[in-house]
């Protein structure tokens, strides 16, 4: 089973607003996820999942300049999300 960015992201975005995380967005393009928040009318990217193969991705997080930067993750979007809201959680935490 292939899942393009394109099929992935309703269900990534789904899964971060049942996580509780709903402000954030996500944005598909032709290899990527981005996921994303709106920080005074300006996007903000916190983290990228770029596809590698059929269906696994690999994890790129925001740094504190927004600059992304790879990480040694690779896996499906929801092997992905489970590390971002685990281990990574901070890089999408709510700014105040």
């Amino acid at each position: 089973m292939s899942l393009p960015p394109q099929s992935a992201q309703p269900l990534l975005q789904e899964s971060l607003h049942n996580l509780q995380y709903t402000h954030l967005l996500v944005r598909a393009g032709r290899k990527h996820l981005v996921i994303y928040s709106q920080e005074n009318e300006t996007e903000v990217p916190r983290a990228q999942l770029t596809r590698v193969r059929q269906d696994d991705y690999r994890l790129s997080v925001a740094n504190h300049r927004g600059v992304l930067k790879p990480t040694p993750y690779i896996g499906t979007p929801n092997d992905l999300l489970q590390v971002l809201t685990g281990k990574l959680a901070a890089v999408l935490a709510r700014w105040t």
